[in-house]
């Protein structure tokens, strides 16, 4: 508590942050994308132009008549949310859980018995009165390395992943990791990086959800600049996203943010 000793007072004048708005400083990587999103949706000249940009790009055929975007999408974490109410936990429920997941372990290489001779995989134990199968989200990952199934550790992380953008047009889907300042998230000391992971989800969703198993799904990084390595890997740049928006289709604010954007970090002065 700040007594009422004039040597305590802070100087006023000498401690404000900048006059800017908050548009102007912030740097946050999911308000660029939810804006990338509106600006998508909202506007036809916008979302013509972003597919064929990015049809040209990834060799792809989005459709600007027929796109759906999602954000934070938990794409494996919902499925698996979907097979069955969790609170009541009916038989079929557990049917549901107990077939996807035995996909899920073959799919990894290992033996479907495991899920009856470990722990982790039940919320009270194998034998546990009302013992449920844990949604992989919440394994524990110290049981997974004493039981030597190191594969299980990336099935976790895929289900608790969401890829910050999932397009879906025309029989393609992109998932689409976006990263303004930040690096490539790791998962652990071996490197296992978020792009390992984000694969991995795209080869689940291919694998065991109906609706994805005929379409083409592709992983691309959204980012300030080329990647230095994976050159054959689809990506675009955040300077590819200012150039084909049509600001006159926009609202201010929009536009605004974005000319921001574009300020922060392609003006010759603030380049990083």
């Amino acid at each position: 508590m700040i007594g009422n000793n004039s040597s305590q007072i802070v100087d006023q004048e000498e401690s404000k942050f900048t006059e800017q708005r908050f548009f102007e400083v912030n740097r946050e990587e999911r308000h660029y994308c939810a804006l990338l999103a509106h600006a998508l949706l909202s506007s036809k000249p916008t979302r013509t132009s972003f597919t064929e940009m990015i049809n040209s790009r990834c060799k792809i055929n989005f459709s600007s008549d027929s796109l759906e975007i999602y954000l934070e999408a938990a794409v494996l974490r919902d499925y698996w949310n979907a097979l069955g109410n969790s609170k009541k936990y009916p038989l079929e429920t557990n049917q549901r859980r107990r077939q996807v997941l035995r996909g899920i372990i073959k799919h990894m290489g290992y033996s479907i018995d495991i899920i009856d001779n470990n722990s982790f995989f039940w919320t009270k134990g194998i034998n546990g009165d009302g013992s449920k199968l844990w949604s992989p989200g919440h394994w524990d990952e110290k049981a997974i390395k004493a039981a030597s199934l190191p594969n299980l550790k990336k099935i976790k992380w895929a289900f608790n992943a969401k890829p910050d953008i999932m397009m879906i047009s025309n029989g393609y889907v992109l998932l689409i990791e976006a990263k303004l300042e930040s690096p490539e998230g790791r998962y652990d000391k071996f490197g296992t990086g978020q792009k390992q992971i984000q694969e991995l989800i795209a080869d689940l969703m291919k694998q065991f959800i109906p609706t994805f198993q005929n379409t083409t799904i592709q992983n691309i990084l959204l980012a300030l600049k080329p990647p230095n390595k994976d050159k054959g890997h689809c990506y675009i740049t955040w300077k590819d996203i200012i150039g084909i928006l049509k600001p006159d289709s926009l609202d201010p604010f929009t536009q605004e943010c974005f000319k921001q954007l574009k300020t922060q970090y392609y003006s010759n002065a603030n380049n990083h």
